[in-house]
């Protein structure tokens, strides 16, 4: 019997002997910073300098998600604009003129980062290690977002056991 077999034998034999909770999504997720589709970016830019967070996620009137914006993607446009915009050249200052048009879902990333609550951990550990994804959101059988697991929530919670 090799190394591999004799470890996953005692795990299963301590898994029986003890009642060893199992972790799933829902345990690893905090409360996600949540916009409308149809809000403006001066509101996203406002409300991630008050909260301090690094991802919004855009949702519809039925809190379905869209997609994710997060704060490098709004400093990248602010950066084109800097650098295209004549008068930010003169001026030596950001100017927002290219943002002030756009709303949420214009910039909302989809993508395929989404578990349900129930998923296994070890399956949200595949996702992150295997598709190097930052953030995971956590959806219900609707799709309505309920939280999104970040590397500092996942870090939390694994480090408890």
């Amino acid at each position: 019997m090799n190394l591999k077999n004799l470890r996953k034998k005692q795990a299963e034999l301590l898994n029986q002997e003890f009642d060893i909770p199992k972790l799933f999504a829902k345990d690893a997720m905090t409360l996600p910073t949540c916009f409308y589709e149809d809000d403006s970016i001066d509101k996203i830019i406002s409300r991630l300098k008050e909260e301090d967070c690094d991802v919004c996620i855009v949702i519809d009137k039925d809190k379905r998600f869209v997609g994710e914006i997060d704060d490098e993607d709004l400093v990248k446009i602010m950066a084109h604009t800097a650098l295209k915009e004549p008068i930010t050249q003169i001026l030596d200052r950001g100017y927002r003129r290219e943002l002030n048009w756009k709303k949420a879902k214009d910039l909302a990333k989809p993508h395929k980062n989404v578990v349900s609550k129930t998923t296994p951990i070890n399956e949200v550990l595949k996702i992150v290690y295997k598709k190097s994804y930052d953030n995971i959101i956590v959806v219900d059988e609707k799709n309505r977002v309920l939280g999104v697991i970040t590397p500092s929530s996942l870090l939390r919670l694994l480090s408890k056991y």
